[in-house]
């Protein structure tokens, strides 16, 4: 095994946003001490809190315990069996059980776009959503057309939002076209 932590394909930031952290604790799945540990939620029935981000990456922590890393990716009713309108089956296998998952309120749901899960890259800064492209803000509008009633428009909302707040905006991004995806969480 490396001494260099595995990157995420989806979640390239997953070290950044401190969802898996520097720590010397043992891995439930491994039993190694490898000074990194993932800090997020572990779907599964087993009573499991510390898994190393290289079990999380190579499927070893998914196959030990039926485990998954997130909750939920849109377009896909039962994830990693078929492509349902969002991703292929690939990938979302990829996602479900081979890539941490993100801290939310209402649990981690990941965006799809162009037939593919989008990259996750955090809470979006109030900067960024007052200025989205026309693309990306209609896609947001159309996903959370709730937001839009509370607040009328992008400029609105960007002047209320406070990133890290009791509402959270997710920024996803699409690894192909690269266009910005929304998910609405409140607490």
């Amino acid at each position: 095994m490396s001494d260099q932590p595995p990157r995420f394909t989806y979640h390239p930031r997953a070290y950044e946003l401190e969802l898996i952290e520097q720590i010397d604790i043992e891995c439930e799945c491994c039993g190694q001490e490898r000074g990194w540990i993932y800090s997020g939620s572990v779907y599964t029935t087993a009573d499991v809190d510390n898994v190393c981000p290289w079990c999380i990456a190579d499927g070893s922590a998914h196959l030990k315990w039926d485990a998954s890393f997130s909750q939920d990716i849109e377009g896909v009713t039962i994830p990693g069996e078929t492509k349902v309108d969002g991703a292929s089956a690939e990938s979302t296998d990829e996602v479900m059980h081979r890539t941490p998952g993100y801290r939310s309120w209402q649990g981690a749901v990941w965006k799809t776009h162009c037939g593919d899960v989008c990259e996750f890259h955090g809470d979006i800064s109030s900067e960024e959503l007052a200025t989205l492209d026309t693309r990306s803000e209609a896609l947001f509008q159309q996903d959370h057309a709730w937001v839009f009633k509370n607040y009328g428009t992008l400029t609105e909302l960007s002047a209320h939002y406070s990133q890290h707040g009791g509402m959270s905006l997710y920024k996803f991004v699409c690894r192909h076209c690269g266009i910005v995806r929304i998910h609405a969480d409140l607490c």
